[in-house]
């Protein structure tokens, strides 16, 4: 289970310790069948890809609880992965 960020209605944000660049958070869906991985970018607004079980509206509520909370998920980032 990865490190949780912060829940927000049925969705869970997670940053995993160690995880691949560039920086981002998955958002799970209450069912956990659906993941959405937010990327974290400096110079611009979130963008996102999505497994096939999350629905393109998940991902499209994912993408604003990011960028709602973008400062809290980026530092969150550098908590878990220090050297990313």
């Amino acid at each position: 289970m990865s490190p949780k960020v912060f829940a927000l209605g049925r969705f869970r944000l997670s940053v995993i310790p160690g995880d691949h660049l560039p920086p981002h958070v998955h958002v799970l869906t209450g069912s956990g069948s659906g993941d959405i991985i937010v990327y974290l970018d400096q110079n611009s607004s979130p963008r996102y890809e999505k497994n096939k079980s999350a629905s393109e509206k998940d991902a499209k509520e994912a993408v604003k609880l990011v960028d709602a909370n973008l400062e809290k998920c980026r530092s969150s980032w550098k908590e878990y992965n220090p050297n990313g």
